[in-house]
């Protein structure tokens, strides 16, 4: 899974609106409101492992005509 840094700072957003509603274990209860966003954020990306890809719209050429340079090194992987 392919995610930007944008997506991160999304996932701590919906996290720390959502924190009251999460059933979460008393060790993890007893601790700040911060530090429950961290750690569930950091279980998040350590279960779905995502790849963080560099998100600035940088045009590459890919043949004959230009993309955004992610999709430009798929291609290039895809291809070679």
């Amino acid at each position: 899974m392919y995610v930007s840094p944008l997506t991160i700072i999304e996932l701590f957003s919906v996290i720390s609106r959502k924190i009251q509603q999460l059933k979460l274990p008393p060790h993890i209860t007893q601790l700040d409101e911060k530090a429950r966003v961290h750690i569930i954020v950091r279980q998040v990306l350590k279960l779905l492992n995502p790849i963080i890809v560099n998100d600035e719209p940088e045009l590459s050429n890919i043949n004959e005509f230009r993309g955004f340079h992610i999709f430009a090194k798929a291609v290039n992987l895809l291809t070679s």
